[in-house]
């Protein structure tokens, strides 16, 4: 059996699957031949905006259902898997990413009684599972979406477990879409009940008392459309036990039917916090006091200019977490009986670090700061005095913390670029993290490193960049490199384990994730220099960070690559157009390309905090400069793999598709403009397995052809 990067006997040798003639690089990297299907263009079609005529030639492709479409898209996929596969080694790391991917994967551990809860997957199985395991027991699966599922369509969403430990409400989802439904599941009995709550997207599971509250949409008048435009946002109330239709309505907007609703309960059930939004960034928060009788909400804060987080209570007291006066947050503690913002009382104050998120646990205040996008912890007394800082041992990420207000332990997941998400315990009575469970990825993380280096933006901006690669390598300007980015929404680009990464650092590839403006990563005078007209900024930022890396000798243009997913879609899009000279490849998943009409689909319209309007003139000035499906011309476009999901409720599929149909139109050059189409999936949330492993596959092989780079990997002949 041959085992991967042992230390032995150590010879470079092609991938399995590649015949001796494959593996000859002037067959590995032969042109493959392309033929685009013809393309309907509307010449004469065309909005009108503040007096100018827009032209939108493929307007047609908004329509999901249509025939032409569907026809269309069948031929692009067609053409795009067939190009693919016949890139010869293809194939071959299709079965290295499987391999990346076949490890036991734990996320979302928490504790509560004698239990222990959490998601799991044994390596390939299509979707999660949501397990308990009784301390000193063995485990049992209570929730496995994997049984009866086609294709592994069916995932589970949040669970949320009643705090008197009899039931667990979880989401159900199919095909990837931010369509849930919610079902509760009677821990006593093993079983699960009839309660089936649907039309839920964006919502929260907030326990209190028999049942739970939650946010839900109308029943779409169009059906279950992709474009439909998400509007009257309504929260509800669920008695366990009961049908839907008997659900009582808590709260509703008539007026403003774009907000939405986050329902969240604290943990002694005595307070019901609703967080209310229209855009990313800011909100509004009302809180009801449970324990009255009047049941009425009292506005916290009823303007949107900033952003509010609850964290949890004491007594009367509820703590949240803001940049109301703060650009880098800090943490504040509001009274019931006084309210007014003139009672606030700061507990934890501004730092030079970000606040990423605190957490009431072991009668402690649980800090994450992210200094220079690196997560840590900070240990607080409940006054804000500080009580210990723990490190983290390499530059990476915490999320999905986890620990009551009085337990004496406490849960989070942490990973690295090099490091798959592991569970780590925090004891609080030692003031220690220990590794609590580990997974054993067979990939030797050892030869490689990631460090920080800083670069400058054209206006003299530092910028950083984190940089993974192979320990010693030599830099001699042909390195092949893969730059991704986002920068957008306040979106914290910060180390985050990628299998897929891996197979490129495997084959002498550099990955290099750059921190960009408009995203969170400093704070929200760092996301507010690249939003709106300073949008430019974001995307200046990016193709520096391409240039830094030339500069550098890491890498040259023929072997640089970029890519990026939903927003750091956009990006990819825009730096194509604005920079064709400066890139080899791209791929783009899920990329929003049609900033002129994205508010009219989906939830797009909450975007606008960062990108603007088109209906205001000023905004509409930027967002034409930009938008990639308006600024294409004739020239030498980098080879593209444009990614998208036919059923993505998010970024509705149509960018891509106009995108692709205007890009393949003005290519100049022989180099491929692929649309590859996820079928009867959504835009990449909650994929099964396979298709994670097929469409890493994908873009991994593409990079590689169209940066010519032979892909060997270390094997031990013995």
């Amino acid at each position: 059996m041959i085992k991967l990067f042992s230390g032995a006997a150590i010879t470079a040798f092609f991938l399995m699957g590649c015949s001796n003639n494959a593996s000859d690089p002037a067959n590995m990297f032969k042109p493959i031949d392309i033929s685009y299907p013809e393309t309907f263009r509307d010449s004469i079609y065309a909005d009108t905006l503040h007096g100018e005529a827009v032209a939108d030639p493929y307007r047609w492709m908004e329509a999901e259902e249509a025939p032409i479409l569907q026809k269309w898209l069948d031929k692009e996929d067609e053409l795009s898997r067939d190009y693919l596969s016949a890139i010869v080694f293809r194939d071959a790391v299709a079965q290295r990413i499987s391999g990346l991917w076949d490890h036991e994967r734990i996320r979302g551990f928490r504790k509560q009684g004698d239990y222990s809860y959490y998601f799991k997957n044994t390596g390939l199985q299509a979707q999660d599972a949501w397990f308990r395991k009784l301390d000193g027991g063995e485990e049992e699966i209570l929730v496995d979406p994997n049984a009866g599922s086609r294709g592994g369509q069916t995932s589970l969403g949040q669970v949320a477990l009643s705090s008197d430990g009899r039931y667990f409400a979880f989401e159900r989802s199919v095909g990837g879409t931010d369509w849930r439904s919610i079902h509760v599941y009677d821990l006593e009995g093993k079983k699960e009940l009839a309660d089936t709550l649907r039309w839920v997207k964006y919502s929260n599971i907030a326990w209190a008392g028999d049942g739970f509250y939650y946010s839900r949409y109308p029943a779409p008048l169009r059906g279950d459309k992709t474009s439909t435009p998400m509007e009257f946002h309504q929260v509800f109330y669920h008695k366990v036990g009961t049908p839907q239709s008997a659900d009582q309505l808590v709260f509703a907007d008539r007026a403003r039917s774009r907000r939405g609703f986050c329902p969240q309960t604290s943990e002694d059930g005595r307070f019901l916090v609703l967080h209310i939004w229209e855009t990313h960034s800011v909100n509004a928060v009302y809180i009801m006091d449970l324990k009255k009788a009047s049941r009425e909400f009292i506005p916290l804060v009823d303007d949107m200019a900033n952003e509010f987080t609850f964290v949890g209570s004491k007594g009367e007291h509820l703590y949240f977490l803001t940049n109301f006066g703060a650009a880098r947050r800090k943490l504040i503690k509001v009274s019931i009986s006084k309210p007014d913002p003139g009672f606030w009382e700061e507990v934890i104050p501004e730092k030079q670090d970000v606040l990423e998120g605190v957490f009431l646990a072991g009668g402690k205040l649980v800090a994450h700061y992210l200094r220079d996008a690196q997560s840590l912890l900070q240990v607080y007394e409940e006054d804000g005095t500080v009580s210990s800082l723990l490190p983290m041992r390499e530059p990476g990420t915490i999320s999905d913390f986890y620990g009551h207000a009085e337990a004496d332990r406490a849960y989070f997941s942490f990973e690295s670029f090099l490091t798959p998400p592991t569970v780590y315990e925090l004891d609080f009575s030692l003031l220690t993290v220990r590794v609590f469970k580990a997974p054993k990825v067979n990939f030797n993380s050892s030869v490689y490193e990631t460090k920080q280096v800083i670069f400058q933006s054209p206006d003299g901006v530092n910028l950083p960049l984190f940089i993974t690669m192979r320990k010693g390598i030599k830099l001699h300007g042909g390195n092949p490199v893969l730059l991704r980015g986002n920068g957008s929404f306040g979106y914290c680009t910060t180390p985050r384990f990628d299998p897929e990464a891996l197979c490129f650092l495997e084959n002498g590839g550099i990955l290099a994730d750059a921190v960009l403006r408009g995203g969170g990563e400093y704070g929200r005078d760092w996301h507010e220099a690249g939003v709106r007209s300073k949008k430019q900024h974001t995307f200046d930022d990016f193709q520096s960070a391409a240039g830094y890396l030339i500069s550098q000798g890491y890498t040259r243009k023929e072997k640089l690559a970029i890519a990026g997913i939903g927003a750091g879609g956009l990006l990819v899009g825009v730096s194509c157009n604005q920079r064709p000279d400066l890139f080899q490849a791209a791929v783009a998943t899920s990329g929003m390309f049609d900033m002129i009409r994205y508010q009219e689909f989906t939830i797009g319209a909450r975007w606008a905090y960062d990108f603007g309007r088109s209906e205001q003139p000023k905004e509409y000035d930027h967002l034409k400069a930009y938008s990639p499906v308006h600024n294409i011309v004739q020239a030498d476009y980098p080879a593209m793999l444009l990614l998208t999901g036919d059923k993505d409720d998010r970024v509705f599929p149509a960018h891509s598709y106009k995108f692709a149909a205007a890009m393949q139109a003005q290519q100049k050059r022989t180099k491929p403009v692929l649309l590859r189409i996820n079928r009867d999936f959504g835009g990449g949330v909650n994929l099964s397995t396979e298709r994670k492993i097929e469409l890493g596959a994908d873009r991994m092989s593409f990079l590689f052809f169209h940066l010519k780079q032979p892909v060997v990997y270390d094997l031990d002949k013995s």
